[in-house]
Parts: structure tokens; sequence; C-alpha cells
């Protein structure tokens, strides 16, 4: 999956190549009592780390993003649209 805020570098094909890299001192129990200090339900923090967790397709650009992206599109500047 493409990560928009990963260093980006060329390949031995001359391909541009983006690898994500995870921040080791990020730790998901402060980050969840975090959001309960801001007053959001466990159903809402349950719903945010679920919606990290689900991976899409673009059907424009074939590109994958999460669920929690589903609003704010990096590659399409319209509104998401869904084929039902």
């Amino acid at each position: 999956m493409h990560c928009s805020k990963a260093e980006v570098f060329v390949d031995f094909y001359g391909n541009s190549v983006s690898k994500h890299k995870a921040d080791k001192l990020w730790d998901i129990n402060k980050f969840v009592m975090f959001l309960r200090t801001k007053s959001i339900s466990w159903g809402d923090i349950f719903w945010k780390m679920f919606a990290r967790l689900q991976e899409f397709r673009c059907t424009h650009c074939d590109k994958k993003f999460i669920g929690a992206e589903i609003n704010h599109c990096n590659y399409h500047p319209e509104q998401a649209s869904f084929l039902f």
C-alpha cells in the first residue's frame, strides 16, 4: 500500500518507490487513552481503529487505501463514489 508520508526513492528500474516506516515510539495504549481524554466514546474509538484496518481499492487509479482515509483521497479531488 502506498504511504504518502514515506520517503520516496528510485529503484533499480527507475520506478519511484515509497516505503512506509513504522514509528517505533507510537503506543496504541497511549493513543486510546488520548482519545478517551477527548471524551470520545469506546464505540467511536472501536470504529476509528476498525477503519484503520480496512483496505479498499480505488476504482479509478487502482491504488489501495484504508477506510479511515475514505473521505479524503490523496489522488482524486472529487467526492468518493461507490459501486454497489
